[in-house]
């Protein structure tokens, strides 16, 4: 979450919806703290690409893509793909990502910018 991996896990989280290790009990008061060691979690890496044309003509709609590393081989689970994608990121089938058009979201935009558009890719 954007408020940070103690607030998510020590406030927000149900205490059964933390897994195991996320977080430790104080001995005394019974309190969720943080691990002793917290180990390297993943990132996204973002790409902004700028396009000349109309969304128009070249198809592109008022909605976003989502990549899901699911398929037949695990059982469409998306929670086994993603992990199968950190333990061999260059062998998996599918990478997870998301594709955008923030431009085309944006209500305001002027109409001498209508055949320009931006696109965002932001993958695991």
């Amino acid at each position: 979450s954007a408020c940070g991996f103690g607030n998510t896990f020590k406030k927000l989280v149900p205490e059964a919806a933390v897994p195991e290790g996320f977080v430790r009990k104080d001995p005394n008061t019974g309190e969720r703290m943080l691990p002793d060691k917290l180990h390297d979690s993943s990132g996204w890496i973002m790409a902004n690409v700028g396009i000349k044309a109309n969304p128009k003509d070249v198809g592109i709609g008022c909605s976003n893509v989502w990549v899901h590393p699911c398929h037949p081989e695990n059982d469409w689970n998306l929670f086994e793909g993603v992990k199968d994608y950190f333990k061999r990121p260059l062998e998996v089938k599918t990478i997870p990502m998301m594709i955008t058009f923030p431009s085309i979201k944006d209500r305001a935009c002027k109409a001498g910018e209508k055949d320009r558009l931006t696109c965002q890719i932001l993958a695991l």
